[in-house]
C-alpha cells in the first residue's frame, strides 16, 4: 500500500519545505506503518484549494491509496506513520491531536481545550474550529478525490472539505500526534476565515437538528435556573435511567423500583438517551465531549449515559425538586439517611475497582475513590442548585464519562454517606467494553458486556 505525502507550500512557506521534508523522511526511516512505499509530493504556485486538488490528482495518478496532507510550515512527528497504523483498516480519514510549537522555541504543547477523540461529525460541529481539527491528516485518496477542495470559496474551503469528509466517510480524531503546527494562521473570532467557517458550521448544525426530533422540548433554561436559586425544592423525585425496549435494562429497572418501594421511595422510569439521538441532542445543548471514554467503553454508549444524566439535571432544575438519580442496576438495601443542607450526595456503594471506607458511619466529603470522582453513577441525590451548576459547567467546559465528570475538584459540594443505602447489582453493562467490565466487582464468567449491541449502533 502506497501513501502520497502531499506537502502544500502556501504563501511565504517555501523556506519551510526543506525542514518539513526532512521530518517526513525521518519518520519514514523510523516506522513505515501500514505502507510499503511513500512518495513525497510538494505542491506550490496556486491557491491552497488548487494546491490540494493538484496533490489529490498526483496521488491518484501515482496509484497511491492514501494521502498524508502536511502543510509545509509544519513538522511531521517521528512516529507518525507507525502511530497511524492501527487506524487505517477501519477508517477513511484520520486526524491526530493538535500540537503547537511555541514560536521561537523548541517547546511543543498540545493545544489546550481541544476535543481529543471524535468519530462523528456532530462532535466536530460542537467545537470551535480551532479546537476541533487541523488540516494535516491521513485520508484515502478515493475519498479526498470525491470531496475535493472548493476553489470558488475565497476562505474556509479547507474546513468545508473537512466537514464533508466527516459527513460522508469513516473519519476519526485520535489521541496520537501526527504533525506539529508552526506559524499557525489566525483563526480567531472575527477573522474572514473564522466568519466563513462559523457560517458553514451553523448551516450544518441546523440541517442536522431539523432532521432529528428527539421529542425533548428545549426549555427556557435561564428562567428555570433563576427559579432554582430563588426557591427551595418542593419535594423529592426518584428517576431510574432505563433503555426502553431493552429487556435486560427494563427488567433491572423494575427490580430497582420494587427495591426502592420496599424502603419507602417511589421511583419511576426515565427513558435513557441512546446513540440514536445522542449526537443531535448534544449538539442542541452545545455539549462537546472532551473525552468520550472510548478506552474502556463504547463511545456512543458513554456519551448517551452522560446525556441521560445531563437531561435529568435539567429536569431537576425545571421541576425544582430534589432528585434521586438512579441507574437501572441500582438496588436499595437500606433506608435513605436523613440529610439536611446538602447540594449533591453519593448514595451508591462503589461497584468497581478499589475504594476507601471511613472508620465510622456518617456524612462526609466525597471519600471512596482516591482520584476524587464518583464511584459510579448508579445512585446519587441532587438539588436544583447543584444540578444547575453541573449543566453550566458541562456547557462551558465540555463533557466526560459521567462518573469522571462528577468529581470533587470541579464540584467540591459533592458529599458521600457511609454505609451506602444503595448498591449496584449488575450482571451486564450497556456502556463498558469487556475490558472495561473486568474491574467490576460482579464481573465473572456470567457477566456480559453488551455495549456493542444493536441499540448502541443505531
Amino acid at each position: 500500500m502506497k501513501c502520497a505525502v502531499v506537502v502544500t507550500i502556501g504563501p511565504d512557506e517555501a523556506e519551510d519545505c526543506a525542514a518539513c521534508r526532512a521530518t517526513v523522511e525521518s519518520a519514514w526511516a523510523q516506522s513505515r506503518g501500514p505502507f510499503s512505499n511513500i512518495e513525497i509530493m510538494p505542491v506550490e504556485g496556486a491557491s491552497l484549494a488548487e494546491l490540494r486538488n493538484r496533490g489529490i490528482d498526483r496521488a491518484r495518478e501515482a496509484g497511491c491509496e492514501w494521502i498524508f496532507f502536511v502543510a509545509a510550515r509544519n513538522l511531521v512527528n517521528s512516529s507518525a506513520f507507525g502511530d497511524f497504523a492501527p487506524f487505517h483498516a477501519k477508517h477513511d480519514a484520520v486526524w491526530g491531536n493538535i500540537c503547537d510549537n511555541d514560536p521561537g522555541t523548541n517547546n511543543f504543547v498540545l493545544r489546550p481545550g481541544q476535543i481529543v477523540r471524535a468519530t462523528r461529525v456532530e462532535d466536530i460541529l460542537n467545537c470551535t474550529p480551532d479546537l476541533a481539527l487541523g488540516m494535516d491528516h491521513f485520508v484515502r485518496t478515493s475519498c479526498a478525490d470525491e470531496v475535493r477542495f472548493d476553489g470558488r470559496m475565497e476562505v474556509g474551503e479547507d474546513y468545508a472539505y473537512c466537514l464533508e469528509v466527516w459527513s460522508k466517510f469513516r473519519a476519526a480524531k485520535v489521541l496520537q500526534i501526527f504533525t506539529v503546527e508552526r506559524h499557525m494562521p489566525s483563526r480567531a473570532a472575527g477573522t474572514p476565515w473564522r466568519v466563513a467557517v462559523d457560517t458553514l458550521i451553523e448551516a450544518r448544525r441546523r440541517a442536522i437538528l431539523a432532521a432529528v426530533d428527539d421529542g425533548r422540548p428545549d426549555t427556557d433554561w435561564n428562567a428555570q435556573k433563576l427559579a432554582a436559586f430563588s426557591a427551595p425544592p418542593s419535594r423529592m423525585s426518584a428517576r431510574v435511567i432505563t433503555v426502553m425496549g431493552h429487556d435486560k435494562s427494563e427488567g433491572s429497572a423494575r427490580r430497582c423500583i420494587e427495591s426502592a418501594h420496599a424502603f419507602g421511595v417511589d421511583a419511576e422510569i426515565f427513558a435513557a438517551v441512546t446513540p440514536a439521538t445522542v449526537h443531535a441532542l448534544a449538539m442542541r445543548e452545545r455539549i462537546r465531549f472532551t473525552d468520550d471514554g472510548s478506552e474502556f467503553s463504547n463511545a456512543d454508549a458513554a456519551k448517551s449515559c452522560f446525556m441521560s444524566h445531563y437531561m435529568l439535571w435539567k429536569q431537576c432544575v425545571a421541576e425544582n425538586v430534589e432528585m434521586l438519580v438512579l441507574e437501572h442496576d441500582a438496588v436499595f438495601v437500606d433506608v435513605l439517611p436523613k440529610l439536611e443542607n446538602v447540594m449533591m450526595v453519593n448514595l451508591g456503594k462503589p461497584s468497581y475497582g478499589q475504594f476507601s471506607t471511613p472508620s465510622k458511619p456518617g456524612h462526609f466529603s466525597l471519600f471512596s475513590k482516591a482520584r476524587g470522582h464518583l464511584p459510579g453513577t448508579h445512585a446519587y441525590l441532587i438539588t436544583p442548585r447543584s444540578a444547575a451548576r453541573l449543566v453550566e459547567f458541562a456547557r462551558r467546559k465540555g463533557a466526560q464519562p459521567a462518573d469522571v465528570f462528577l468529581n470533587k475538584v470541579d464540584f467540591p459540594f459533592i458529599t458521600e454517606v457511609f454505609p451506602w443505602p444503595i448498591v449496584a447489582d449488575d450482571s451486564f453493562s450497556l456502556v463498558q467494553t469487556e475490558e472495561g467490565c473486568r474491574s467490576k466487582h460482579n464481573f465473572g464468567d456470567a457477566y456480559r458486556a453488551l455495549a456493542d449491541e444493536q441499540y448502541c449502533e443505531a
